[in-house]
């Protein structure tokens, strides 16, 4: 046999043309051909051996009939890459996200980066964006941001908070219908995000008939500690329903929240999703150049130990439990500060708490952060820690590995489905003594604590980057029309 290199110069467009001709042929037969041919030769197969079968599928009957039809009227011109007959190009939609809040309109909590950042993420991936949230004092009614239409309307306020909610729905209705008539088109999805918007996705569906997607970030029963109360809560929870009802999809922000979401209501499980949240981390890149700093603002000595906690001061997320875990991290290492950022309505009682255990001087309480700050105090801390009673997902956990910070984390929620045990994190009970004992793992072997955090960032940057969200967002949009991904594509609940 010839070797490869002898068929260059002269030999290249003949080569160049034998190649073009075996892609035209029928695939089964070329296969057939090129198999016999390596089958009888024990050398590299080349490209000689291409020109062979090309030869011998040219002398089969009928082979002058197949390049007629394969070439059609297009000699000489470039051949187009066409997509196989069971497969389509993305279908690109028209897409109306609905919210209390977003970070560019009055942001509270984790739906705020959630709605932002899908929006983002879907526009990222060829789709028209549209996103009606309510508006704040002094901010344009619509904005483009990020390639995403803003609508941030206004609404009228009222004593009655479920109320208030409705009157904000109407207002994101009203502002759709008149963007569909600007558009002199309809929105292939409606998508609306936990119960304060999900009267407008009702709405929608009962007047509009649109395929509507509703997503549960949290349920009334978990925010009330895991309780069924009657008054508003119950008001809340009847919205719930029928939003669950009139979803045509349904989304969990993690399985163990669709769990909850089968328990508390009654409706078609076979609709129901499961979509993780997602985390930037581009935020928390680089050094922080002196941590010391920071810490030292808050009256944490440089080489103290320190634990993080973020979260609103409420039941559900546990701050007392940290409060009752700190003379037992003491009694290990006195040093150890404690910062706690959030509001709420416990916190005055967790402060005269905390003077009650004689700890009060190991815990500063913060109040609210946001922004660069609260990145610096991720950043600066050693160990953040989440001790909540219940946790539809854990976006704390996501921003703690962001800034490669290890995490102690009861395993009363979401993160116990992700964070690996004594790897990224320690998984605890949801008790004082059990959260203490994953905090001082950490205060005493910060060389592991380092290693943790690490990891942590690797599993934060690609396995929850909005991009791959919103892919998996995208996939429960397919299936609404009719295209249908692999389950390996959309995790069912």
């Amino acid at each position: 046999m010839a070797s490869q290199g002898g068929n260059a110069g002269a030999g290249g467009h003949a080569d160049a043309t034998a190649h073009t001709s075996l892609k035209k042929v029928s695939s089964g037969m070329a296969r057939a051909i090129v198999q016999n041919d390596m089958d009888n030769d024990s050398s590299k197969f080349n490209v000689n051996n291409i020109r062979g079968a090309v030869e011998a599928i040219d002398k089969l009957p009928g082979a002058a009939l197949i390049h007629e039809l394969l070439d059609g009227d297009d000699e000489g011109e470039e051949e187009d890459d066409v997509l196989p007959a069971n497969l389509t190009a993305p279908k690109k939609y028209k897409i109306a996200l609905f919210a209390w809040e977003s970070l560019h309109s009055i942001a509270v909590g984790g739906v705020a980066p959630h709605l932002t950042e899908l929006a983002a993420g879907l526009d990222r991936r060829g789709h028209e964006v549209h996103a009606y949230v309510r508006t704040g004092a002094g901010q344009k009614a619509y904005e483009l941001v990020d390639g995403v239409h803003l609508h941030r309307v206004g609404f009228d306020l009222c004593s009655d908070f479920v109320q208030e909610c409705t009157n904000m729905c109407n207002a994101m209705v009203a502002a759709m219908k008149e963007t569909e008539a600007f558009m002199a088109q309809e929105f292939d999805i409606v998508h609306a995000h936990d119960w304060l918007a999900a009267q407008a996705l009702i709405q929608i569906k009962h007047t509009l008939n649109r395929r509507c997607v509703f997503t549960v970030h949290s349920t009334e029963y978990g925010r009330c500690g895991n309780n069924n109360y009657g008054g508003e809560s119950a008001r809340i929870r009847a919205i719930e329903q029928e939003a669950i009802n009139c979803g045509d999809r349904v989304i969990g922000v993690s399985g163990v929240l669709c769990d909850e979401v089968k328990q508390q209501f009654s409706f078609d499980w076979n609709k129901l999703r499961c979509v993780y949240n997602g985390i930037n981390c581009y935020p928390y890149d680089g050094l922080l150049w002196d941590p010391s700093e920071v810490r030292g603002t808050y009256g944490v000595g440089p080489m103290d130990p320190m634990v993080l906690f973020v979260g609103r001061m409420a039941t559900q997320k546990g701050p007392d439990i940290l409060v009752e875990a700190v003379p037992h991290v003491l009694a290990l290492r006195p040093d150890t500060k404690f910062v706690i950022v959030g509001d709420g309505y416990m916190k005055a009682d967790l402060e005269k708490r905390a003077f009650d255990l004689g700890c009060a001087h190991a815990i500063k309480f913060l109040g609210s952060m946001k922004g660069q700050a609260l990145v610096d105090l991720f950043k600066a801390c050693d160990v953040v820690a989440i001790p909540s009673r219940n946790e539809p997902f854990g976006i704390v956990t996501l921003e703690a590995w962001a800034a490669k910070k290890p995490v102690v984390v009861t395993k009363s929620g979401g993160p116990r489905e992700f964070v690996w045990h004594d790897n990224d994190g320690f998984l605890v009970d949801t008790k004082p003594e059990g959260l203490s004992w994953g905090i001082c793992q950490i205060v005493t072997n910060f060389a592991h604590a380092k290693w943790m955090g690490e990891r942590g960032r690797v599993k934060a940057a690609f396995q929850f980057s909005w991009d791959r969200i919103a892919e998996i967002t995208n996939n429960v949009y397919d299936e609404l029309h009719g295209i249908f991904p692999s389950r390996e594509d959309v995790k069912l609940a």
